[in-house]
């Protein structure tokens, strides 16, 4: 089974911005993990919208290493332990 991630980054006025979007099997498996995220505060950004197929878009911003990292190693987790 092959879902689509898409992830777009700019560097803009010493942030990093990563606009995610997922299509709708993979918002089905990741979405409710970065939902819990975002509410506990341990990504900053939000959701942004849905796609026309059922997916969502969510913008997240990192304004150190440190908070990309726990992101990058987070979501590699979700998207190993969920394919």
């Amino acid at each position: 089974m092959t879902h689509k991630i898409g992830m777009h980054y700019t560097f803009k006025e010493g942030v990093l911005h990563c606009r995610v979007e997922l299509d709708n099997g993979a918002y089905k498996i990741l979405g409710p993990q970065l939902k819990a995220e975002l509410e506990l505060g341990l990504l900053e950004g939000e959701r942004m919208e849905n796609t026309s197929e059922g997916g969502a878009v969510y913008e997240l911003t990192f304004s150190d290493l440190d908070e990309h990292e726990h992101f990058t190693r987070t979501f590699f987790t979700m998207v190993k332990k969920n394919y």
